[in-house]
């Protein structure tokens, strides 16, 4: 396992002091991994050849010679997501046309109103 010597800072929360000292902690912190990192050197086989890794893609690349695909298969589908919130209201409609009753509709609302008005 790795010795680590660059201090990471505690949990932030809003309002906390110290930010600045905390974004040196952090970067101190991904300076050592990456110094470790560039520090790193393939074992050479037992022939003293180091190889050379590469990638194209997803397939790994071994001095030159494509090996086999290291993507997986798909996995399973997520489940369903929330409901997204409501759209804008669209554009209003055109104006309806008149309402006119027709002959025989006009004809038995007459009949009612002088029903009424006659006090049957």
């Amino acid at each position: 396992m790795a010795d680590w010597s660059a201090e990471l800072p505690g949990k932030a929360a809003e309002g906390n002091s110290g930010h600045p000292e905390d974004h040196n902690k952090i970067v101190a912190a991904i300076r050592e991994v990456r110094t470790n990192v560039d520090e790193i050197e393939l074992t050479p086989g037992d022939d003293g050849h180091t190889p050379e890794i590469t990638f194209n893609g997803t397939k790994i690349v071994v001095d030159g010679v494509e090996g086999p695909d290291l993507k997986g298969d798909p996995g399973d589908d997520g489940a369903p997501g929330d409901d997204g919130a409501p759209g804008t209201p669209g554009d209003d409609g055109e104006p309806g046309k008149d309402g006119f009753p027709t002959e025989e509709q006009w004809n038995t609302l007459v009949a009612r109103v002088e029903a009424l008005e006659s006090g049957e």
